[in-house]
């Protein structure tokens, strides 16, 4: 087992060296001096004075922006969902909405060749085509769910 003194002389090489008088001297004058301590009170009150300036006029700015987009679209009609209709209208009596598809799965099917010999990455696709339709005599809109599948494929440009 080490003697004591041998492990102090161990820790006391572990143990980081005090500042010195002049280095701490200089550490507080750099945190001083960036903190806006050194200023004179006068001139701290300037800059102050023309942060708040600053403050205000992007406020105000925002502010101004803010009003002339309200204003802008004060009197403006939202759109509406309008039902397209044919030209049979008069007497149909289905009418469609609107209408969206959605990708429900997607998986990888590898790759595959195409008919010139070029190579393509195969993807499997379950699609989910969705209408929405409005029944003309009754007034009930219906939602009408229809599933696809689909294979897409794409070039393989890079190995």
């Amino acid at each position: 087992m080490p003697k004591p003194e041998e492990v102090e002389k161990i820790l006391a090489r572990l143990v980081p060296a005090a500042w010195s008088e002049e280095g701490a001297a200089g550490l507080s004058g750099t945190i001083a001096r960036l903190a806006g301590q050194d200023q004179k009170p006068a001139q701290v009150a300037k800059i102050s004075a023309l942060r708040t300036l600053r403050k205000r006029i992007a406020t105000g700015g925002i502010a101004a922006l803010f009003a002339i987009g309200g204003f802008a679209f004060w009197n403006h009609e939202v759109p509406r969902n309008k039902p397209v209709v044919s030209h049979h209208s008069a007497t149909a009596e289905m009418v469609l909405l609107n209408t969206s598809e959605r990708i429900e799965t997607m998986s990888d099917e590898g790759w595959r060749e195409a008919e010139d010999g070029s190579a393509m990455q195969a993807v499997r696709l379950r699609v989910m085509d969705v209408d929405n339709v409005l029944d003309g005599k009754t007034g009930i809109v219906m939602r009408i769910s229809q599933p696809r599948e689909e294979l897409m494929l794409t070039p393989i440009t890079s190995f």
